[in-house]
């Protein structure tokens, strides 16, 4: 079994210490990341260390082991994980089959769905469909049923010996694994106790058996990762194998029947990668992460059976170079291209597109509106009109009942007047009363005075920027502790907001404030460290802390195009799809493409916890 370091510890060295506290721990919840399965505890308001060690019956080192972050402070709505163990497994109550597969029974009880069931066993709801058949009719409660969880696939490719490697200067886990014809995970397995590389270190390389069919092949199973230039860069085909776990796709219990396997994907990547330049750009460094994602969505589906092509050239920043990368004849039969950040250049690519009937997608230009017009175009962006229509209609959705209340400063409209605007009139078409407040310098508390504190209120600023927002939030944070239910007063902001730090994002914790966002990023989300990890150990360093990360936004994207294509002739029926940081479901546009119709509502919370929700 594939073995990845999600938590940036080794995991295996303290399982022996776990087991003698599994009584409890066995008993939570099962989820599967990785391939590696974990139980999994929320913490719950005002609980402490010492209250879950002695709930879970574990103790303060092992919840730190498993869970690094609460060194720094235990915090209410915060996911702890502990591995599941041999002796985890053996206290089940459970069959285990010749195959290696488990057969359990659940009682179903009240108010669970068959999404939360399946989630709970770490399996599909197909599975779970195929098992119970008659739970198509409905589920109820006091149901029982059978529950069969799979073996993990042994590797098929036996080892016949090793060789020695040195390790080179500024050299990576994925260089060596490309340039030896290896997977990530193949070289990792072979190495299990080395975490970070060092020059001169000395590496096991895997030999495999000549004779067996699926023996890895340089050409054939690793994607481009070394060169990125249109002369350079040669086709590289690997199967799909799902190792880096997104989050969950798709909410809800629907089943959607079985789709026919493609017999290839072939994916296109043209960017301004910047290779000729020494050193390369900033723009080019960021382009560069975005791939550097993408490799790592291609290898995390490399083995779920159809055989991806990826192929990235240089742009160079030259209109020129597009059209000779277009000119190649390969290119007529890939199934998507991504589009570069210049609108000339995308606008070629789209019309090369339109002729040779391929999707153009479009990550980067946020108001390109050529989607409009040409059917293969993919706006990749929730488009900003859409996105503000659906954010002034958001309130009455996600706060009912609560009063709106705008905020201003006397003699300034503010830079979010328009969206302000279009929020009154939706108030006013659904009868909702709203309340206005003006104040000079700072929000003062007795302006709060005259509001009902039996009332619940949303307020809002018509002004996006921090210094603004900072003239707001204290006096509400202070008429909050004078209110009978604290929950009764929140507030509704824009998406700048989600970089706020400091005080500022103290106080929108305190209030429970609500943002409207095309994307987010959880730190704390453990998919998210994952790839995170995987992009450290494979690069040899971190993303750019920037908004958005270019390496997440490239592994989204690769995760989405790679799942979109796996089970459908085109990307117009690929599912809805919830990554770590962008998110994507595309609708059709009257005579046009597609566009993205994904937009969070982000909550931040008291207890420091952060969660997103597609509007």
């Amino acid at each position: 079994m594939k073995h990845i370091r999600l938590l940036g510890i080794a995991l295996a060295s303290a399982l022996s210490g776990l087991s003698a506290s599994a009584e409890a721990v066995d008993e939570l919840p099962v989820k599967i990341i990785n391939g590696q399965s974990y139980h999994f505890y929320e913490v719950k308001a005002k609980e402490t260390i010492y209250s879950l060690c002695h709930r879970l019956d574990v103790t303060k080192n092992q919840i730190i082991e498993y869970n690094p972050a609460v060194a720094d402070g235990l915090k209410a709505g915060m996911v702890l994980y502990f591995p599941v163990t041999d002796a985890d497994a053996g206290k089940a109550d459970d069959i285990t089959f010749d195959d290696g597969s488990k057969r359990l029974v659940h009682h179903v009880k009240k108010g669970e769905t068959i999404y939360g069931i399946a989630k709970h066993y770490g399996i599909t709801t197909e599975d779970l469909f195929r098992h119970n058949p008659f739970i198509a009719d409905g589920l109820k409660a006091d149901q029982t049923l059978t529950i069969v969880i799979d073996s993990p696939t042994p590797a098929s490719t036996p080892v016949v010996s090793y060789e020695g490697y040195v390790v080179k200067d500024k050299e990576t886990f994925y260089s060596i694994a490309h340039a030896h014809g290896l997977s990530v995970a193949q070289l990792e397995a072979a190495n299990p106790g080395v975490s970070v590389l060092k020059s001169g270190q000395v590496l096991n390389i895997p030999v495999f058996a000549s004779s067996n069919p699926s023996a890895p092949d340089a050409a054939a199973t690793s994607p481009v990762v070394a060169t990125v230039s249109p002369d350079t860069i040669p086709a590289a085909t690997t199967p799909l194998r799902p190792e880096t776990v997104a989050a969950d796709e798709i909410l809800g219990d629907t089943v959607a029947p079985a789709r026919p396997q493609r017999e290839r994907i072939d994916i296109t990547v043209i960017l301004p990668f910047m290779l000729n330049q020494d050193p390369v750009s900033k723009e080019g460094r960021r382009f560069t992460e975005f791939y550097k994602g993408f490799l790592i969505a291609v290898d995390a589906m490399r083995d779920n059976g159809t055989p991806i092509t990826v192929r990235a050239y240089d742009t160079a920043a030259s209109l020129d170079s597009v059209k000779a990368i277009l000119a190649k004849p390969e290119l007529k039969t890939t199934d998507v291209i991504i589009a570069p950040d210049n609108f000339s250049q995308m606008v070629a690519i789209g019309e090369f597109g339109r002729q040779n009937s391929i999707n153009v997608f479009n990550p980067f230009i946020v108001k390109d509106e050529t989607y409009l017009a040409n059917p293969v175009m993919m706006q990749a962006n929730l488009p900003s009109e859409i996105m503000q229509s659906k954010a002034a209609a958001a309130i009455p959705k996600i706060l009912p009942g609560y009063t709106p209340v705008i905020v201003s400063q006397a003699g300034h409209d503010g830079d979010k007047a328009d969206i302000v605007a279009d929020m009154k009139a939706h108030f006013a078409a659904q009868g909702i009363s709203f309340r206005e407040i003006n104040y000079t310098e700072k929000l003062a508390l007795s302006q709060l005075e005259s509001l009902d504190k039996s009332q619940k209120y949303v307020f809002v600023s018509t002004s996006g920027r921090q210094s603004d927002v900072n003239k707001i939030l204290p006096a509400l944070v202070e008429w909050k502790e004078t209110l009978p239910d604290p929950a009764n007063v929140t507030v509704f902001g824009y998406p700048e907001w989600i970089t706020f730090r400091g005080e500022t994002l103290t106080n929108m914790q305190a209030l429970n404030t609500r943002v409207y966002s095309r994307f987010y990023t959880d730190p704390m989300d453990i998919e998210t460290r994952a790839v995170e990890d995987t992009f450290k150990k494979w690069f040899g360093g971190e993303m750019e802390n920037a908004m958005p990360r270019q390496g997440l936004m490239g592994y989204d994207t690769g995760m989405f195009l790679i799942k979109g294509l796996a089970g459908n002739d085109t990307l117009k029926s690929a599912d809805p799809y919830r990554g770590v940081q962008n998110g994507f479901k595309f609708v059709s546009a009257d005579n046009g493409g597609m566009y993205n119709d994904v937009l969070y509502i982000v909550t931040f919370r008291p207890s420091g916890y952060t969660d997103r929700a597609v509007l």
